[in-house]
């Protein structure tokens, strides 16, 4: 036998047949027998400490305060704008993102040269690349006097 069939056995959680049964069991085997006087000598233990345990029941005091017969007399109802208010900001930030489309009105007016025309830029001043190029043209140095007044610009 388990020990949780012993124990069932013990709590009396068997119906007449398997009690005789185990019971029979119990009588032949000594193992189980042991077993069997073990674990009522350790439920027998835990009820009579639990005895020794004060049991002091909780008292609730009695309510006291003003009942309310109905408590959804307390909430103010929301006005009708509000509700729809609600249920269209959802609606309307779904339509924003399905519907968002970039903004090209300048797309028509930006210039964007092809690699034929990056290749002669190229040719023509001196094999530098275009970005060579570019940055050279940014890069101005200029010195000044003692003054603060522009005397020579450098390339």
């Amino acid at each position: 036998m388990t020990n949780e069939e012993i124990q069932r056995c013990i709590d009396n959680e068997l119906d007449s047949a398997q009690k005789e049964a185990y019971a029979a069991h119990i009588e032949r085997c000594a193992k189980c027998r042991e077993q069997y006087v073990s674990q009522k000598e350790f439920a027998l233990m835990i009820k009579n400490e639990l005895k020794k345990v004060p049991y002091h029941p909780m008292v609730i005091p009695p309510f006291r305060g003003k009942v309310v017969e109905d408590s959804f007399k307390l909430r103010k109802k929301s006005p009708i704008w509000l509700k729809v208010a609600a249920a269209l900001v959802p609606v309307l930030i779904a339509a924003s993102v399905v519907f968002n489309k970039p903004n090209n009105k300048h797309a028509d007016k930006c210039y964007a040269p092809t690699h034929e025309e990056i290749a002669a830029y190229e040719m023509f001043n001196s094999g530098l690349d275009a970005n060579t190029v570019y940055q050279k043209n940014m890069i101005v140095t200029t010195i000044s006097d003692e003054n603060g007044k522009t005397t020579k610009h450098i390339n």
